[in-house]
């Protein structure tokens, strides 16, 4: 949710379905700082 807000929701889904366990864990920490 914290990452859709900063980038589309196209290019944050695609990995998130992708690698669910990579997204939320490196992706969310990455897009937060």
């Amino acid at each position: 949710m914290t990452v859709t807000r900063i980038q589309p929701g196209a290019g944050v889904a695609t990995p998130e379905s992708t690698e669910p366990r990579r997204s939320p864990g490196r992706a969310a920490p990455s897009c937060r700082e």
